[in-house]
């Protein structure tokens, strides 16, 4: 909220001030219309709250020495529908991601980002607009969606504390790090959790309209935390050696142990074998939901998750390929397998698989006949499963 509002409000002069404003003397010259950077802030359901808010606010708090709004702010929604956060708020999006002006800024917040990445409309327009001028800018692990598209390859980022192994399985050439509130690459910068979006849309102010224009904002939001207020140069760092500049902050360390993401990672690092190995021990040591995302389900939905979404399809590949080494018994293990691999592009595989599901459950013709009608478009030629 700029001070004009807030002054209206005080003076509960709402009508006969706006009127004032509008008046123009006589013979007054025309002024030039100023662009203002359009800033669009994506909404979805399950958005983080302060995710979006926090750098809506400053955005949309952000005055000029006129005391004019520097941005123009507006929402947009995956559809028309009003969109429920993780709180208790819902928000109207302005418009949809067909219909929205070519912003400026892209606001990408965390929260359960999921309807996002699956969403391939929304994905399109996000990796065009990436391909433009506008600045992606991600909050939390709204950088989970920016690393599906492959904005991220080959940089350093921060996210949120709990996404960083997340963050690496879904992008491995990323480099994620704990110990910034932002990390800004010119046109991709990437904030670290929740209330880190208020530091970044600081530093974007301040690198877009000026630090005279972020310490208004700042002190408007009286966000004692800003930077800023200890000097110009830590609101305005310097970049490194290799262009990057990122704001310094406390490292957080995640304290949920997360069996699953260990499980993936040693299949990974150590081997298969390995995790094989380790895998019995692991299901006894643990209990509730930690241990149903070990277990054939929650493993086989998180391998299909990470094969659909991660840069490296290997990751839920060989995952879904653990699952049939360690339930060997299981059809649906064999048939999921099948449909990794049809996903990877190995249809001769594929048939090995469902072949092998058929036998553990030669009563299922669902199976049969999907086994059949893949054999029939590839023919004899059949390679084994490695």
């Amino acid at each position: 909220m700029n001070r004009f509002a807030v002054l209206l409000i005080h003076l509960t002069l709402l009508g006969s001030l706006a009127q004032a404003k509008d008046e123009k003397p006589q013979n007054a010259p025309e002024q030039p219309a100023v662009k203002r950077p359009k800033v669009a802030v994506l909404v979805f359901p399950g958005v983080e709250l302060l995710d979006f808010a926090g750098p809506s606010e400053a955005f949309a708090g952000a005055t000029d020495e006129h005391d004019e709004e520097a941005f123009e702010v507006y929402t947009v929604g995956l559809t028309e529908e009003p969109v429920p956060s993780l709180s208790v708020v819902e928000v109207k999006p302005t418009y949809t991601v067909s219909k929205a002006p070519a912003p400026d800024i892209l606001v990408i917040p965390g929260g359960n980002v999921v309807p996002v990445m699956d969403d391939e409309n929304a994905m399109k327009w996000i990796e065009g607009l990436s391909q433009s001028k506008c600045i992606v800018f991600t909050v939390c692990n709204g950088a989970s969606v920016a690393a599906k598209l492959g904005l991220l390859e080959g940089r350093s980022v921060t996210t949120h504390h709990s996404n960083m192994r997340i963050l690496r399985l879904l992008d491995p050439k990323t480099s994620p790090r704990s110990d910034c509130r932002y990390v800004d690459h010119g046109k991709v910068i990437t904030a670290a959790g929740v209330s880190a979006g208020i530091d970044a849309a600081l530093y974007l102010i301040a690198r877009t309209q000026g630090f005279d224009v972020a310490q208004r904002t700042a002190t408007g939001m009286e966000y004692e935390h800003w930077v800023g207020f200890q000097s110009k140069d830590l609101a305005l760092p310097s970049p490194d050696s290799h262009g990057v500049t990122s704001q310094p902050s406390r490292e957080f360390k995640d304290d949920y142990s997360w069996y699953v993401l260990t499980l993936i990672e040693m299949i990974r690092e150590k081997g298969m074998d390995a995790a094989v190995a380790a895998y019995p021990e692991m299901l006894e040591k643990t209990s509730g939901h930690e241990k149903e995302m070990i277990a054939e389900p929650g493993l086989t939905e998180t391998a299909m998750w990470f094969l659909k979404h991660s840069r490296d399809q290997s990751v839920g590949l060989e995952t879904l390929r653990f699952i049939t080494l360690t339930h060997p018994t299981s059809s649906t293990a064999f048939a999921k397998y099948s449909e990794g691999l049809l996903l990877c592009e190995r249809p001769e595989q594929a048939i090995e698989a469902l072949k092998k599901a058929c036998e553990l459950s030669p009563e299922n013709k669902e199976l049969t006949e999907k086994r059949d009608e893949l054999i029939s478009k590839q023919g004899s030629s059949i390679k084994a499963i490695p």
